[in-house]
């Protein structure tokens, strides 16, 4: 809803996700505040290439030969959601082919363990941060509980492959 309220002043919008049921969602809150925009779908053997709001998996629209069925300038507001993704190729492929007015990256995660930057993709321009503990604090999210289970594996002796057990070490002890 967020992207859907904030893309309102703008013409052509072009929503971007890694799941068909992100981007379903997606277009169910547009068509909300959005009712009469026309909306479509690129992913998988559906290629729409002229709605008003554009709801594209990176799968289809990050190859080249679907990213040359637009006009680079086709899009005024480009909405990336899970731009913690957006470090990858197919992610940069888009932003990098089109010439948006506005380009909004939404994560939740912005962390990522590989320690590669997503705040450089959008020159540290973040509108809105809130860690996952103030979130829990303020009641936005479910305070999470974890419990340890005790075992009686000698994990001494199991190898290490790559900074990891051996699967079929632990294999052996657990099953």
């Amino acid at each position: 809803y967020l992207a859907a309220f904030d893309s309102k002043p703008y013409h052509r919008v072009l929503f971007v996700a890694h799941r068909h049921e992100i981007l379903k969602q997606a277009a169910a809150s547009f068509r909300n505040i959005r009712p009469t925009d026309t909306i479509g779908f690129f992913e998988g053997e559906k290629k729409d290439t002229d709605a008003d709001l554009l709801f594209a998996s990176v799968a289809s629209l990050g190859r080249k030969e679907n990213l040359e069925l637009f006009d680079p300038d086709a899009f005024d507001y480009i909405v990336i959601d899970e731009f913690h993704h957006a470090v990858t190729h197919l992610y940069r492929n888009i932003m990098n082919y089109f010439h948006s007015k506005f380009l909004l990256g939404l994560t939740a995660t912005p962390e990522r363990l590989d320690g590669r930057n997503i705040y450089e993709l959008c020159n540290y321009n973040v509108a809105f941060e809130m860690d996952l503990y103030t979130a829990i604090n303020q009641g936005y999210l479910v305070p999470f509980h974890y419990y340890g289970i005790y075992d009686e594996v000698n994990y001494d002796a199991m190898r290490m492959r790559n900074g990891k057990y051996s699967e079929e070490d632990l294999n052996a002890a657990y099953i």
